[in-house]
This record gives structure tokens, C-alpha cells and sequence, in this order.
């Protein structure tokens, strides 16, 4: 009885605070909640998971959204774009809560129950676990504009209508993203990343990084790849289908893993001559978009050749005016 008392007054004192207008005071209450339950029983732990995830759904919620992208709306339907001011120091309490989460599901192991996060503003978190976690994550409507997400371990089973522009995903080879649908990943970073069995559906992933990244058994449909980066990149069974590929670098990448890809499409992409790709059978390389370095230190530029929007320019300069469109549409929606 005893014990059952010092529970109870410290989970009352934990979910006291939580309302409390003023951020610091928040903490406090997410941090009492956070020792208590990894000091509790498997069940009392999961009740606190339970109260956390009611703290975020309500005190994280997009407040203000464009439920629609103008000239993007095609590729990206629904993803919001939190159009508030917003800086981390604010949203502190909200990192903590989830970054909390995630480490009492650690405790609880495969006991853990999946779990949703829907129309959360999640901008400019840095979301982290060291340990190893087994929690599964839906993402429906949020926007983790300019997040980076750190873990170990987990499973987005599916990212639906989200803003992921400047998002950072620096995860380990345990952690899993299963779907992306719908959602926009301007200048996403996923370099590194090790992609199983993924599907990304209808999401605008222009400019994104996939830098050294390891993609097996990945479908890109109706993706907007645009100026992405994949050089370096492991291909094992990945099929495009409708997929656009101006300025795509793939330098360094071995398409016999590919399929989906046209000789019409990879005349649009861009590659390093000192680095080349293995196009597959019957496809050839369009010499006119190769480019090298004078120097080490130099920028790079396109080699010599007829096509003069391109010939002997800086690879960033033809870059811009051919992807003019969407970097105008993504500066008017996240101002810099």
C-alpha cells in the first residue's frame, strides 16, 4: 500500500504539471513521469506511455496548415506546412515527451504497443534512442520540417501526408521506414540510410539526399525525384514507376538492381565522369550530362559538349534554373 501511495503521488504531481503554462514546468512533469516509469512495473509504465502520448496528441498539434500545395498538389496532396514561427528551444517539452517515449518502450520491450502520431507540429525536433527499441511509429499529417531523427532502432510503419523538407533521418541499420505516402521530402537527408522493403508512393522527394545509402526491394511510384542525390547508392530490386529524374545524380550506382528507368528519363540525369553509373542493358549514358572538378577544391561543372545550357557551367548554376519552380515553391511555404 505503501508503495501503491508513492506512486500514485508522484504520478498525480507528474500529470499536475503537464497543463502548466510555462515550458519549464512541463519538463519538470515529463521527467518526474520519465523516473517513475523506469522504477515501475511493466503496467504502471505502459499507463504513463498512455498519459505522454495524450500530453503530445493535444499539446502538439498543428495549429495553423496549407492543406493544399498549388503547383505541387499532383505529387503532394496533404501535407501539412505549419505556417507559425517557431524556434526548438519552444517545442522543447514536446522532444522531451517523445524523446521519453521512446525510452520507456525500450523498457518495455516487445510488450510496447504501436502507437500513432497524427497533425503534430514536430518541427525542429531531435528525436533520439540509444538503446534498443521495438516501437512501431504511424506519422499521419505531421510536420517534422527541419527534425532529425536519431535512433537505434524503431519501425515507421508508415509516414502518410507528411512534411519531411529538411528532415534528417540518422538512423542505424536496425531502424525501418515501411511507407511513405503523400508526403513532401524537399532536401531530405536519408544518407547512409538502409532502406528494406519500402515503399514511397506519391511523394515529392526533390532534391533529397540517398547519398551511400542501401535500397533493397524498394518501389518509388509516382515520386518526384527531381535534383535527388543518390550517388553511391546500393540498388538491390528497386523499381521506379512514373517517376521524374531531372538533374538526378547518380554517380557511382549500378542500375542492373533497377528496373522502371527509360532511356528517355536517364537522358535527365546528372553523374560524375570520374565516378560513373552502370546503366543497365540497352541504356545509354547521355554524355552531354557528365561532370568533373579542375581542381579538388573546385565546384564542379559540366564537361565540354553541344548543349550549351549546359556545357562547361557549374553543376549548381544549370541545377537551379532547370529545378527553378520548386525551389520558389519551397521557399514561399518555409521561408529561410
Amino acid at each position: 500500500n505503501s508503495q501503491a501511495q508513492l506512486f500514485n503521488d508522484r504520478l498525480g504531481r507528474g500529470v499536475e504539471l503537464l497543463p502548466n503554462d510555462e515550458m519549464i514546468m512541463r519538463s519538470a512533469g515529463i521527467r518526474i513521469l520519465e523516473n517513475l516509469g523506469e522504477n515501475s512495473s511493466p503496467q504502471e509504465t505502459a499507463l504513463i506511455v498512455d498519459i505522454l502520448f495524450n500530453f503530445l496528441n493535444s499539446k502538439g498539434k498543428v495549429k495553423k496548415i496549407i492543406p493544399k500545395q498549388g503547383i505541387l498538389n499532383k505529387i503532394t496532396k496533404l501535407a501539412p506546412i505549419s505556417i507559425t514561427e517557431t524556434n526548438r528551444e519552444e517545442r522543447i517539452d514536446i522532444e522531451n515527451c517523445l524523446n521519453t517515449i521512446l525510452k520507456l518502450a525500450e523498457r518495455l520491450g516487445e510488450d510496447s504497443a504501436d502507437s500513432e502520431l497524427m497533425n503534430l507540429d514536430l518541427r525542429k525536433l531531435k528525436l533520439t534512442s540509444g538503446g534498443m527499441s521495438f516501437f512501431h511509429l504511424n506519422m499521419i499529417n505531421c510536420d517534422l520540417t527541419e527534425a532529425q531523427i536519431t535512433v537505434k532502432e524503431i519501425e515507421i510503419v508508415r509516414m502518410t501526408a507528411c512534411n519531411l523538407s529538411l528532415t534528417d533521418f540518422l538512423c542505424s541499420s536496425l531502424s525501418k521506414i515501411v511507407a511513405i505516402h503523400f508526403c513532401y521530402c524537399y532536401l531530405s537527408g536519408f544518407r547512409g540510410f538502409k532502406f528494406r522493403e519500402t515503399f514511397f508512393y506519391l511523394s515529392n522527394l526533390s532534391r533529397a539526399f540517398f547519398t551511400n545509402a542501401t535500397l533493397s526491394r524498394v518501389d518509388f511510384i509516382d515520386c518526384n525525384l527531381d535534383g535527388a542525390n543518390f550517388t553511391n547508392a546500393t540498388f538491390e530490386d528497386v523499381k521506379f514507376e512514373s517517376c521524374t529524374f531531372l538533374c538526378t545524380d547518380f554517380s557511382g550506382v549500378d542500375l542492373a538492381g533497377v528496373s522502371g528507368i527509360t532511356q528517355e528519363e536517364l537522358n535527365k540525369i546528372i553523374y560524375d565522369e570520374k565516378n560513373l553509373p552502370i546503366p543497365f542493358k540497352g541504356l545509354k549514358l547521355p554524355e552531354d550530362r557528365a561532370y568533373h572538378r579542375q581542381t579538388s577544391e573546385a565546384l564542379p561543372t559540366f564537361v565540354l559538349s553541344k548543349n550549351e545550357q549546359f556545357s562547361k557551367r557549374l553543376v549548381s548554376d544549370v541545377c537551379d534554373e532547370l529545378l527553378e519552380e520548386v525551389d520558389k515553391f519551397d521557399n514561399e511555404i518555409n521561408p529561410p
